[in-house]
């Protein structure tokens, strides 16, 4: 079987994760407690059989959040769910976002934040390499977004909960 989506501390899945992923293919985490673990995912192997993130909703300190997106073993991440009223998106978590190692590969994409949040964010991923393989993206908040700068996927499903302005 297939499990879709599995919540669990977030230190679970640093001390039990190739065992979890050992047993049944999953598709969504949901990282729970993540406060003071950004210190042991650079050593956590088990992030490379993590393609679907969900830290939607957490209050998540931005070294935590910086180091998980950092890890060097988060190496096949095709979708993530960010924001909510809980959490801050900084500039250094827009900027892990929007390397090209994450934003390159992402297909899944969705967040809620302020306008201006999300603004932000859109341009750091238009100032990097764009989102080149996404196709699912979900944002709360009203965004101006300049396609003939952002480079993206053959988009499937595009969802906002406000106005759209499309220049390009």
């Amino acid at each position: 079987g297939f499990i879709e989506t599995i919540t669990i501390l977030a230190r679970t899945l640093l001390k039990n994760g190739d065992q979890l992923f050992e047993s049944f293919p999953v598709g969504w985490i949901r990282l729970n407690y993540m406060k003071g673990t950004a210190e042991h995912w650079q050593d956590c192997a088990a992030l490379q059989h993590v393609r679907y993130l969900d830290l939607s909703g957490l209050k998540i300190p931005d070294v935590d959040l910086v180091a998980i997106l950092s890890s060097p073993h988060l190496t096949n991440l095709k979708g993530i769910k960010l924001g909510g009223l809980e959490m801050q998106i900084s500039e250094e978590i827009m900027f892990a976002l929007s390397r090209p190692r994450i934003a390159g590969t992402l297909e899944f994409l969705e967040f809620h934040g302020p306008e201006e949040t999300t603004n932000l964010l859109m341009n750091a991923f238009q100032n990097s390499i764009g989102l080149p393989k996404l196709q699912h993206l979900f944002l709360s908040s009203e965004v101006s977004v300049d396609l003939g700068r952002m480079t993206t996927g053959s988009l499937k499903t595009l969802e906002m909960n406000a106005n759209l302005s499309l220049r390009g």
